[in-house]
């Protein structure tokens, strides 16, 4: 026969034991992770540098405090003997960081040819970015990864030396 004492301790170790397991289990069980830190507009703020993950297309995304700005691509035409190179320009109207970290910018759309909407996953130092025109069977759509512009010319730099 057990005491009122040992009977409190099994109790207390019970009740440790099944708390200890539904905070563990839950916890994994709802996959729970610290949010990450959200970007301020004053962060993101800069030149970026892009390269499409399959094709050869570059581009050039300047970010404006005002929450404009303009995304460059420089494209090849064909591959021919002498490949010839076309610049694009395009306005952003607007742009926002999200709690989420996502950057979504809206593009002023001259022609149904024209980009509409970026969407990207922000990083300190890079972002991964899904540029989409949106228009049915005609639309298209680029994944592209965007460096800090001074981060590449640093990187530049120093292969040279």
């Amino acid at each position: 026969m057990t005491t009122p004492q040992q009977q409190t301790r099994q109790k207390a170790a019970a009740f440790i034991l099944i708390a200890g397991m539904f905070l563990c289990g839950c916890r994994s069980i709802c996959d729970y992770r610290r949010p990450p830190s959200t970007y301020s507009a004053a962060e993101i703020t800069d030149n970026w540098i892009g390269f499409e993950t399959s094709g050869i297309d570059l581009y050039r995304l300047e970010l404006r405090a005002d929450k404009t700005g303009v995304l460059t691509v420089v494209y090849t035409i064909a591959p021919t003997k002498t490949t010839e190179q076309k610049t694009l320009r395009y306005s952003i109207s607007r742009w926002n960081i999200g709690s989420d970290n996502v950057l979504t910018c809206r593009f002023r759309q001259p022609d149904i040819h024209a980009p509409s909407t970026m969407r990207c996953q922000v990083t300190a130092k890079r972002m991964a970015a899904s540029l989409t025109n949106g228009y049915g069977y005609l639309g298209w759509e680029r994944n592209i990864i965007f460096l800090r512009e001074n981060d590449v010319d640093e990187k530049l730099k120093a292969s040279r030396q």
